[in-house]
């Protein structure tokens, strides 16, 4: 929700809850206090004569603004996984499935992605992703291959997996190249993972 601070500026009320809509009416009056409709007002722009009086209509601007104050959720899982540790045997690979879920409770997915770093190595490598300038779709939910991960790997390998999303809801403040507004509900979920690549046993005597 916004609101005007002690010096005019924007303030917003980040811990306001998620109550709906919120009509902001407009309605004009003269110095005497009588309230105009719109056959009483000219289109008036203080350089040229009026050029006529407004088409009929309501006597009222309504301006209607939805308050919505979610974060996204995110969550994944990974099938190979078997126990708690993160351990992915060799051998219940390929594939390297990564079951994902992105969501925001109200339809505004502004952004998501699916991402990972190998071992001590900080290079960020991108799986999936996705965005979009209106809000759709409101939810993600799909497999994603981790095949990339297995590419050269000829032991066992450590790897830190990250699915992050943020929600299509604004502070109205410009920030960034491009002059779009900034996103402020981010989260994201980060799960560790080792592949256990051994070398082949010896044979049995």
């Amino acid at each position: 929700m916004v609101s005007s601070g002690p010096a005019g500026d924007l303030v917003f009320l980040a811990d306001e809850p998620d109550t709906g809509k919120y009509v902001l009416r407009l309605e004009v009056f003269d110095e005497n206090g009588v309230k105009l409709g719109s056959t009483d007002i000219d289109y008036r722009d203080g350089t040229v004569p009026p050029g006529g009086v407004l088409p009929a209509m309501a006597d009222r601007c309504d301006v209607v603004v939805t308050l919505d104050n979610r974060a996204p959720t995110v969550d994944f899982d990974i099938p190979a996984v078997i126990n708690p540790c993160g351990v992915i045997p060799w051998e219940a690979i390929p594939p390297l499935d990564i079951d994902i879920h992105v969501a925001q409770e109200n339809g505004r997915l502004r952004r998501w992605g699916l991402q990972y770093t190998k071992g001590t190595v900080a290079t960020v490598h991108g799986l999936d992703g996705g965005g979009s300038f209106n809000g759709t779709p409101a939810s993600v939910t799909k497999t994603v291959s981790g095949a990339p991960m297995l590419t050269g790997l000829t032991s066992t390998c450590a790897f830190a997996l990250k699915l992050w999303a943020r929600s299509h809801i604004t502070d109205g403040r410009i920030t960034g190249t491009g002059g779009l507004p900034r996103t402020i509900y981010y989260r994201e979920v980060i799960k560790a993972v080792a592949i256990e690549k051994c070398d082949p046993c010896p044979p049995c005597e």
